[in-house]
């Protein structure tokens, strides 16, 4: 993976950029999705659901008014804690797999053709299932609100459904990658954002090849942008990251595009705020503030002992092994591995505010 152009950046106000991302408020949204957890655009509706005990419904939405202008039953589909929701050419994916506690044993994904959905008679339809495991969870004791092991966001991109997961733990977000056929899997990390906070939705514009996480961190809201990555090495592109303000509740759950560098997000409804819909619209994505790589080079990518990190400063190292557990760390230029058993690891540097730098995997031999 080659290294990680980073461009974590936090707004302490949103308008400090207002010529290049926009964020307007479009309308508070029906009290019947008051807890809005997922979006799609798809075929100029506005689809959502609500998460937790929200039931097997789909809503469409009015984005004039916010009221919901038909409901879709799933027939077939269990509803223990829907939270989000995507779309390929052929089929909507609903994803089953909230786990606050990181006890769930029946993580699932609904699969429904896109056909039915647009042309049932009678607004029902019927869905295949895709159900999975985490490889690298071995413990199932409660864990509430400390489990690295809920998600609430995934995309579908290519032939694969990559899930961004949310994590209490440690306010970072693996990514796990999942077949699209019906089945049982078991799916291991393949990549990691330092996201500095909960990963609630994601969203992807396959035309701009383009992801926008959002999520929050304690009671303050982001966006996070990804761009210029190629097949499914996500952090190996570009990244924004931005703290806005938003109208009503902080807490943002669900994002879709729309196109040309634009998206819709909800939010639920707290004790703090209702439940709105937003629109973001990025202008001149390229030309955003940037913080860039410092021509850091990881070294060697066959290594038996000491790995050598150079560049123009000392830098936190942290080692991973391939189940995304940290195995190892230090501060400086050179980490020693020879007592990690052979394998892949991914090594993550980061400066002396824990912003990441750069990534890179090697071999332990």
């Amino acid at each position: 993976m080659k290294v990680l152009t980073n461009l974590l950046l936090i707004f302490s106000a949103i308008q400090i950029y207002a010529q290049d991302i926009a964020v307007t408020t479009v309308v508070p949204l029906d009290g019947l999705v008051w807890e809005t957890s997922g979006l799609i655009w798809l075929e100029d509706r506005l689809i959502t659901h609500n998460d937790s005990g929200g039931g097997h419904y789909l809503y469409e939405i009015d984005t004039v008014d916010g009221e919901v202008m038909r409901t879709v039953v799933v027939a077939n589909a269990a509803s223990s804690d829907w939270e989000d929701i995507c779309y390929d050419d052929d089929y909507i994916y609903v994803g089953d797999f909230g786990n606050n506690a990181g006890t769930r044993t029946d993580l699932k994904i609904f699969r429904l053709s896109i056909t039915d959905y647009l042309t049932t008679p009678n607004d029902t339809v019927y869905c295949d299932t895709i159900a999975f495991n985490y490889a690298d969870q071995t413990d199932f004791e409660p864990a509430v609100y400390t489990t690295n092991y809920d998600a609430e966001a995934f995309i579908a991109h290519n032939d694969s459904l990559y899930l961004f997961s949310k994590n209490w733990g440690n306010l970072e977000t693996n990514v796990y990658s999942i077949p699209k056929e019906p089945g049982t899997y078991t799916v291991s990390i393949i990549d990691n954002f330092n996201t500095d906070g909960l990963v609630t939705g994601a969203a992807y514009d396959p035309i701009k090849n383009e992801i926008l996480l959002c999520g929050y961190n304690f009671i303050t809201p982001f966006l996070y942008f990804i761009k210029g990555f190629s097949g499914n090495e996500f952090s190996a592109g570009d990244q924004l990251r931005v703290s806005p303000s938003f109208e009503g509740s902080f807490q943002i759950e669900g994002s879709t595009a729309l196109g040309n560098h634009s998206f819709f997000v909800s939010s639920e409804k707290v004790d703090t705020g209702g439940s709105f819909l937003h629109r973001i619209d990025i202008y001149n994505f390229a030309s955003l503030p940037i913080r860039q790589n410092e021509n850091i080079a990881i070294y060697p990518k066959r290594v038996k002992s000491f790995l050598n990190v150079t560049g123009a400063n000392e830098y936190q190292i942290q080692v991973f092994n391939s189940n995304g557990q940290l195995v190892n760390s230090g501060f400086g230029n050179q980490i020693d591995l020879g007592a990690l058993t052979s394998g892949i690891y991914i090594i993550h540097v980061l400066d002396h505010d824990n912003r990441p730098l750069a990534k890179e995997k090697v071999l332990k031999f």
